[in-house]
């Protein structure tokens, strides 16, 4: 009999040379101080049938090992690991060039889109205007070059996207965050999902900016960088499409018969792309900001 009334209690052993037990209570305290056994040794109480690590039974509370856990939003209990925090200014650094230099090369490629877009609302081109106008095919030209170098640069910063939002995510869950219950693959993953990656990436996004800012202590903080983001993000995946389709439209009809070409296909096709840039220049500026005030 403990103090307190507590009653010692005999347990079973898992180790790598198989089962043992019932062994004493005072037997596993000193097994543990002499290096016998370990926080990670799997334990079950003699009238217990479940298997758990040392240091989350009730020995655990004995020894003083017991680690803290946090009962999240769904109500799941999660340890917290302060020792599994890793910091993220290298990744948060590499991860701002990238971005800073996709959002320049979205700005570039505003200026000539947007000039020639307004000069086809004032001056709806015909067929054979474009031959005397060789700007409009040139700005074409400009913006294919730039779309390559865009694409270039997307998958470093995608892949440094990964490496911080990754590691942003699980710090917050392993400092105790009651509010980040996804696990933190989400917040890239559900990118490749078709229809779920309309809702799940910020989702997972909002309960690291919530997270993150609640451990800081500042409870009441604005949401605009995750709005900016996601819906200009939104946007421009739309924008964009709607420019393809209508390019291509306006080359399927001008190959079947000039006749067919209408200079709202030529219109739609630079409005949607220059709307689809402004969206993508804001949303990066949106993502810029979050890197910063996580």
């Amino acid at each position: 009999m403990y103090p307190g009334g507590f009653v010692s209690m005999d347990w079973y052993v898992r180790t790598s040379d198989g089962e043992s037990g019932p062994l004493s209570e005072d037997l596993m305290v000193s097994g543990f101080h002499d290096g016998t056994y370990s926080e990670k040794t799997s334990v079950r109480a003699a009238d217990g049938l479940m298997w758990r690590r040392l240091d989350e039974s009730e020995l655990g509370d004995t020894l003083g090992i017991k680690p803290a856990t946090v009962t999240d939003d769904d109500g799941a209990i999660r340890r917290i690991q302060p020792a599994l925090y890793r910091k993220l200014s290298l990744r948060g650094a590499f991860l701002q060039i990238f971005l800073t230099l996709f959002a320049a090369l979205c700005l570039i490629a505003l200026v000539p889109i947007g000039y020639v877009f307004v000069e086809t609302l004032i001056d709806p081109p015909f067929p054979d205007d474009l031959m005397n106008k060789p700007h409009l095919i040139g700005t074409l030209e400009l913006n294919y070059y730039i779309s390559l170098v865009r694409l270039i640069v997307f998958p470093f910063a995608a892949i440094f996207f990964i490496l911080f939002f990754h590691q942003a995510l699980k710090n917050v869950r392993v400092l105790g965050s009651k509010s980040a219950t996804m696990p933190p693959w989400s917040i890239w993953a559900w990118f490749f999902v078709p229809f779920a990656n309309v809702i799940q990436p910020v989702k997972a996004m909002s309960q690291l900016w919530s997270g993150a800012h609640h451990l800081a202590g500042r409870d009441a903080v604005s949401a605009i960088p995750l709005f900016l983001w996601w819906t200009c993000w939104l946007l421009q995946a739309v924008a964009l499409r709607i420019g393809d389709y209508a390019f291509a439209e306006m080359f399927r009809r001008a190959n079947i018969s000039i006749t067919l070409y209408e200079p709202a296909d030529f219109q739609t096709a630079y409005g949607a792309m220059f709307v689809g840039l402004l969206a993508l220049l804001i949303s990066t500026i949106g993502l810029m900001l979050i890197v910063t005030r996580i």
